[in-house]
C-alpha cells in the first residue's frame, strides 16, 4: 500500500463591523441676535441642529453639516420668537439644551438645563 500525504490548515477570518463614531464636541452656545453654537466636528462628518421651541413666529429650526477635523460656528438664523423659549442643539449624537428669553430676533438670558 501506497501511504498518502495529507495536510491540513486553519485559518480564523475575523469580520469587524465599523463603528462610525462622531466625535462632535459642543463648544459653546451664545445667545443674542438669534443662537450661536461653536461645535468641533472630531474626525468624522457631523450633522448639527438648533430647535427653537415655544413662542415662535420664524425661523425655529436650522441644521447643516460640519466635515470631519472642523470647527464652525454655526447659526440659528433669522427667527423671530416671543416670550420664554426651549432651545436644542444637537451635534452628532451629542445634545445640550437651553433656556432664554426671546424678544422678536433677540434672545437673553440663555441657561442650559
Amino acid at each position: 500500500m501506497i501511504g498518502k500525504k495529507t495536510a491540513s490548515d486553519t485559518a480564523i477570518i475575523t469580520v469587524e463591523e465599523e463603528n462610525i463614531i462622531e466625535e462632535a464636541e459642543i463648544k459653546e452656545v451664545k445667545a443674542g441676535v438669534g443662537i450661536n453654537a461653536v461645535i468641533d466636528a472630531g474626525e468624522n462628518n457631523c450633522h448639527w441642529q438648533i430647535t427653537v421651541e415655544g413662542k415662535v413666529f420664524l425661523g425655529g429650526e436650522n441644521s447643516g453639516m460640519i466635515y470631519a477635523n472642523t470647527q464652525e460656528t454655526v447659526k440659528l438664523g433669522f427667527s423671530l420668537a416671543v416670550g420664554n423659549v426651549n432651545i436644542m442643539v444637537k451635534a452628532g449624537d451629542l445634545q445640550k439644551e437651553y433656556t432664554a428669553f426671546a424678544l422678536g430676533p433677540l434672545y437673553f438670558n440663555l441657561q442650559e438645563v
